[in-house]
């Protein structure tokens, strides 16, 4: 089953709009991406970063194990 469907069936069943739950889905699944990056020292995984159209190419500068700035950039 494809992810779109999946997300279809998920709007349905909770009557919810659209774009939210899209919204919604997304955050959980980036959270989830940071979450589950391996720890040595912080820096990979505060380092996750979203952008619209283009990847961001800075650098986070300080280490993090829980990926605070990651989290506050995805949403």
């Amino acid at each position: 089953m494809s992810f779109s469907l999946n997300i279809s069936k998920f709007v349905e069943k909770a009557k919810v709009n659209p774009a939210a739950a899209t919204k919604k889905a997304f955050f959980e699944v980036s959270n989830r991406i940071v979450l589950r990056t391996p720890v040595l020292d912080g820096f990979l995984r505060n380092n996750w970063q979203a952008g619209v159209n283009s990847p961001k190419l800075s650098r986070i500068d300080t280490a993090d194990v829980n990926g605070g700035a990651a989290k506050t950039s995805i949403g």
